[in-house]
């Protein structure tokens, strides 16, 4: 599958199935607004699917966030090609990680990045909750997951859930701390080798 960088002209396209999708073209993530349809993105050629992301330079090292990743249709191999690309273009900027956060009720998103080799980083209790006066579209999702799925029985919505994806490899099998958690009382470091 082909996957290329948005064009100009996919601007009203990825308006479009970002609000389809999300009830709007902004996100939230870690407490901070993104206009996700300006972010870099890719495309999977025949608009079949989207991935936004952003690269952050911290002191602890060059990092990217994937901030949205649709596919039009599931189970095609769309995503998988995106995330695929999308990691082949971060080693060759010596980007050392990717990150997505999901909730704790997206078991699809969790199995998907987990089959990709993603590890759990950061699990972050009641974060959904403190973020859904000022997220319109956490409630817009929740209804529509509660009618895909038949309602009564979900999973409750509350928790953030970081998974992380380390993208380069280090000599003499180094491993690379990360932090895990965002409170005191749940914080630990843990030792984490690529794959």
């Amino acid at each position: 599958m082909k996957v290329r960088d948005k064009e100009p002209e996919d601007q009203p396209w990825i308006e479009k199935i970002l609000s389809e999708r999300l009830g709007g073209v902004q996100v939230i993530v870690h407490n901070e607004i993104f206009d996700a349809h300006l972010l870099p993105a890719l495309v999977a050629v025949e608009k079949d699917g989207l991935a936004t992301f952003r690269i952050q330079q911290t002191n602890r090292g060059k990092f990217a966030e994937l901030m949205t990743l649709d596919a039009v249709t599931a189970n095609q191999g769309v995503g998988t090609a995106l995330v695929e690309v999308l990691i082949s273009r971060l080693r060759v900027e010596f980007v050392t990680a990717l990150r997505v956060t999901t909730t704790n009720d997206n078991l699809n998103a969790l199995r998907f990045y987990q089959r990709r080799a993603f590890r759990i980083t950061e699990v972050r209790p009641g974060a959904v909750n403190s973020d859904r006066l000022s997220n319109r579209t956490v409630d817009v999702i929740a209804r529509f997951r509660q009618l895909v799925s038949g309602g009564p029985g979900m999973i409750s919505r509350s928790d953030l859930t970081r998974l992380t994806k380390l993208l380069q490899r280090f000599k003499s099998g180094g491993a690379v701390q990360v932090e895990i958690g965002s409170c005191p009382d749940v914080s630990q470091r843990v030792n984490v080798s690529p794959r």
